[in-house]
This record gives C-alpha cells, structure tokens and sequence, in this order.
C-alpha cells in the first residue's frame, strides 16, 4: 500500500512527549494525518498509528486513540502481549525495558501483578501514545503491530 502522508517532526514530538504530562487532546487540535489506519476498540473507538519510526537500534511507534463512544471512556491494555512481527527474521519483538525493567512506553501503570497502557478519554476526544521496540533489522520496510484489545496493524511502514 503506497502512503505519502506527511509525518510529525520526530526530535520534537519526542522533546514534547518526555516533558508533558499526559494529556487528552480535543479531536480538532490533531494535525498529523495517520500513517495506518485500523477502526474499532471493543466498539468504541478508533486507534491511528501516527508513525513507526526507526533511529538508531530502536523504533519508535506513536498512536492516536480516538474515543467515537459518545461517552467518556477508560482504556486499559496489556503491555506484556504488545509487540510487533519481523516477517524477514521470522520473530517477535516486544516493546523495550529500562534499566528497572519498566516499559519504555507512555501511559503504562504498574500494579502487583501486571502492566498496562492506562488512560481515559473522553467523548470525541484523542490520546496520543508512544512506545519503543528494538529495531528491525535493515532492509525491514514493514511490520505487524500486535495489540491486545486492538485489531491488528499488518504491513505497517517503517520509516528510516
């Protein structure tokens, strides 16, 4: 599938996105068109991926969450099960960890068993989140990002 949509300045959604506390953004304030599109979150909403961007040995893949619910809503998925698939190595990659052995992800809550992505929205209302894998390996064009809660992203462009 070609796509050539233009994508956000990179360096600085990322300085933006270490700094900010997380925020819900009302549905006009999004400029970034998505990169790959996918509809339905357990009916009610829709999850865009706004770029799945590789620098260096890491990926950096940002989504637009959409709330069409009508009504405020609470979003809870799992980060364990969140990954994407490297058809060429035939393998699995799962987000990063840091030295502690946290996500390097937004919006992740920890509790005494388990992780995941955790935020609300409200009606009409987008939620941007971002998350690291390790990087495929070159000559990767694209991947299948997994979700759990979401529809698949197959195919997904990676720009370099």
């Amino acid at each position: 599938m070609q796509n050539d949509m233009k994508l956000i300045d990179t360096t600085l959604l990322a300085a933006v996105l270490a700094v900010a506390p997380p925020m819900i953004l009302p549905a006009q304030s999004a400029t970034a068109e998505p990169d790959h599109k996918q509809v339905g979150i357990n009916a009610i909403g829709e999850v865009d991926v706004i770029k799945a961007e590789v620098t260096g040995n890491e990926m950096t893949i940002i989504l637009m969450f959409q709330n069409t619910a009508g009504e405020r809503k609470e979003y809870d998925f799992d980060t364990a099960g969140t990954h994407y698939f490297d058809k060429g190595a035939n393998k699995k990659h799962f987000m990063l960890k840091d030295t502690q052995k946290k996500w390097v992800a937004s919006n992740v809550k920890y509790n005494s068993k388990s992780s995941g992505f955790q935020f609300a929205i409200n009606e009409n209302g987008k939620k941007l989140i971002w998350m690291k894998f390790p990087a495929p390996a070159a000559g990767i064009e694209s991947i299948d990002l997994s979700i759990p809660g979401v529809l698949p992203f197959d195919g997904l462009k990676v720009s370099r």
